[in-house]
């Protein structure tokens, strides 16, 4: 009665149905006599065909199809419905022929004969595959619902040379998960959070049972010691799990957040933690002798009564996890689909794809030890740290007689306090002493405008016998940081910007600045490239010259970083992602990063492909106005007076081309994981894409926050940074302020890069 309850039983009608039925394969022919209200009913494919036909019409229906399948369907709706159990039954579905029917079945529209189907081979999923016919001929919807209704335990059975349909079959699996926790999401609150401190990914509903071995430690409510995950505030759900499927087979990213999303309980350190801790059971070796009582003879750790963390010691293996229960007014907050009693089943069968690395050390018990020795953890945010080297400081004998001679001989009260007076004098003044050594120093280290700067151009030839214009400042000192390339931005030259190139070269920095092609003093159409790759071309092209040829006075320096501003900013991005260089860390000051692309956005992008295409010279993208980047005077100025800088309107194909770069960059960032530092002004909207009003033909100056934002939010790099100057416009390193800009960036370099000799 079940397995045919979807099915529509027609009430008869005199009107007849002939379908002849060619079976190119066996060559047979074969016809069949439907009741035309049965046939329309069960089979919606023929409606499209017989409903507007007249009832005195004659329809000649032929179908191409095995003769015995069709036959198959025949007989199923007109009998009761496909059973599994009956050998007697004509409609019976089977391992060997449930993959034909349900690829006619969905075909010819017969919903209710694709579920029965879907049911059958997730209940028999491993003969199925072991079979003929190939499941990848089915459609993705098909696949979401086996994918569903089968058990992981099935999907794992098949066979390893079924490597497609394993990918399909757990990346649905895979979306399902993911869908059911974003339903969890209320507002603000997310469903799954990674921790800041430690880096593990978890269930939000089981925050309050995990403990987090690197956090700070706190009194509870109920005077227990809490150390809880705290969430990282720009991660987000579906980058981790893309980075997941970028880097990991679709059956272990699956596994490895199924594995994230479990709480198990630990016997041994009595701790509860994620299928991602399976490995990371921490614990002192009893065994160990020792002659102290008061340490651990393992590692010579003080041994605590009251020992803090569940968790802890100096050795590492796997937890030894046993059934827990949650105690919860929600019934559905168990996140996965999958009943209690299998979860250590399926934990121990796939902990190997679940379990990440262990931490090297536990940092939060090593650096409390090596602070404070001796002293309980919780105590140790308590302790006043010993202060540095002004605090103490000795008197020599020779001025301790000194101040001696100056008191009376006899001593009393009064002259042992005056004593005291004096000998505290003294020490003050041997701290100003000391500050002032140590300021003077400080000074020294950090002069940079009293390095000299060597300052010279050349000429380079590309790939397409094109002449690159470039500029190179060295400082002329033995020690360097590294190789720095900055790249200007759209219509302008890198001329305009020495002064921050020589205060780039001053810290340290061998620093090469190329003009575009079409750009400053570089040859070609002004303001024109043929394809956004050929700019790429040429930063690769300075960068091996560049390489080489300061490899033969500094063999030793190997850091390579890019500096890009507005759209340099794109091409620097653009270079990162091609990774023909190792290039070690990025400045993007105001970047060109893709804006929202809205219903108008998209016209205008496609009749702009139109005209890339047909007339890519054709100047009708109106260029970028100068009063849209920055609102000093000083600024605009000498922008009209450089004859380098490009005006009026830009070529069709590079604004369509920009367009294609910022696709690119944004299907791409992920892959961007080096130290980033963006820069961007505020105070004036700045100019950051190119939306051309087909009306007005005037150009829409915008500068997206949210954009540079998500930008810096996504790329998956561990060390990056969104300075904001909210006094400055787009041209912020040419402005007023442009020295606190400077001085940022210089900062945020050479606390990277060392000086190598």
């Amino acid at each position: 009665e079940g397995s045919h309850k979807f099915k529509k039983i027609s009430a008869a009608s005199d009107e007849t149905i002939v379908i002849h039925v060619c079976d190119e394969f066996r060559k047979v022919n074969k016809d069949f006599v439907c009741n035309k209200v049965l046939l329309l009913d069960n089979m919606k494919y023929f409606k499209a065909y017989l409903n507007d036909a007249s009832n005195h019409e004659d329809i000649d229906i032929s179908v191409h199809c095995d003769v015995s399948i069709f036959e198959w369907l025949f007989n199923y709706i007109h009998a009761d419905g496909a059973t599994t159990n009956s050998k007697a039954s004509p409609s019976t579905l089977a391992v060997d022929n449930v993959t034909s029917i349900l690829i006619s079945s969905d075909f010819l529209q017969m919903d209710f004969l694709v579920s029965e189907c879907a049911s059958f081979i997730s209940q028999h999923l491993e003969e199925v595959v072991g079979m003929p016919g190939d499941l990848l001929c089915i459609s993705d919807s098909i696949l979401d619902k086996i994918a569903a209704m089968c058990t992981m335990e099935q999907l794992d059975a098949i066979e390893v040379s079924k490597d497609k349909l394993c990918y399909k079959l757990y990346t649905k699996r895979l979306h399902r998960i993911v869908s059911a926790l974003k339903d969890k999401e209320d507002g603000a609150s997310a469903a799954v959070e990674c921790c800041v401190l430690c880096g593990v990914v978890y269930y939000t509903g089981h925050r309050g049972f995990l403990v987090c071995r690197r956090a700070k430690l706190s009194i509870g409510r109920h005077g227990n010691i809490v150390a809880r995950h705290e969430a990282k505030p720009e991660w987000k759900l579906d980058a981790w799990v893309k980075s997941l499927t970028i880097s990991f087979p679709a059956r272990q990213a699956f596994w490895k957040v199924w594995g994230a999303m479990q709480c198990l309980y630990c016997v041994d350190c009595h701790m509860y933690f994620t299928g991602t801790e399976l490995n990371e059971c921490y614990y002192h070796d009893p065994s160990e002798p020792t002659n102290d009582d008061s340490c651990y003879g393992c590692c010579g750790a003080k041994r605590f009564a009251a020992a803090t963390r569940p968790s802890s010691g100096c050795k590492i293996k796997a937890h030894t996890y046993a059934s827990i229960n949650y105690y919860s007014t929600d019934s559905s907050e168990y996140a996965m689909p999958e009943v209690l009693e299998r979860l250590h089943q399926l934990v121990a069968s796939h902990a190997d794809l679940m379990a990440r690395e262990p931490p090297a050390t536990d940092m939060a018990s090593q650096q409390t030890a090596t602070k404070f020795a001796g002293v309980h953890e919780m105590l140790a945010g308590h302790v006043k740290p010993q202060i540095s080297m002004l605090a103490t400081c000795d008197v020599s004998n020779e001025l301790m007689k000194a101040i001696k001679s100056n008191l009376p001989e006899v001593s009393t009260p009064q002259t042992r306090k005056q004593w005291k007076i004096d000998l505290l004098q003294e020490k003050d003044r041997i701290r100003v002493q000391m500050l002032s050594s140590a300021l003077t120093k400080m000074r020294v280290e950090y002069k940079l405008d009293m390095v000299e700067v060597l300052h010279t151009t050349g000429t380079l030839v590309n790939d397409r016998n094109q002449t690159l214009w470039y500029q190179k400042l060295v400082p002329q000192q033995t020690e360097l940081r590294g190789l720095l390339l900055f790249i200007h931005g759209i219509l302008e030259h890198s001329s305009r910007y020495t002064e921050f190139l020589n205060t780039l070269a001053a810290a340290g920095f061998a620093v090469y600045a190329l003009d575009l092609i079409g750009h400053g003093r570089s040859e070609g159409e002004r303001g024109y490239f043929d394809r956004y790759t050929d700019v790429v071309d040429d930063v690769d092209r300075v960068l091996h010259y560049a390489k080489a040829e300061l490899k033969e006075s500094h063999p030793n320096i190997n850091k390579t970083i890019l500096v890009g501003l507005s759209f340099g900013g794109l091409v620097t991005n653009l270079t990162l992602l091609r990774k023909t260089h190792e290039i070690h860390a990025a400045v993007l000051c105001a970047p060109a990063i893709n804006v929202p692309r809205t219903f108008t956005l998209n016209v205008q992008a496609y009749f702009g492909s139109i005209l890339s295409d047909n007339f890519p010279k054709w100047r009708v993208v109106p260029g970028v106005e100068a009063t849209a980047l920055s609102a000093e005077s000083d600024v605009l100025a000498a922008r009209e007076q450089d004859d380098l800088i490009t005006t009026g309107l830009m070529c069709a194909r590079v604004g369509n081309e920009i367009l294609l770069a910022f696709d690119h960059v944004d299907q791409s960032k992920h892959m961007i994981t080096l130290p980033v530092l963006i820069v961007v002004g505020t105070a004036y909207r700045t100019y950051v894409g190119m939306q051309l009003n087909t009306v007005t033909g005037t150009l829409e100056k915008v500068v997206c926050p949210k954009s540079i934002e998500g930008f810096h939010r996504d790329i998956p790099s561990t060390d990056k940074e969104l300075k904001v100057f909210d006094d400055m416009g787009h041209s912020l390193l040419s402005e007023a302020n442009r020295g606190a800009v400077f001085s940022h960036i210089t900062a945020w370099l050479t606390t990277r890069f060392d000086l190598v000799a």
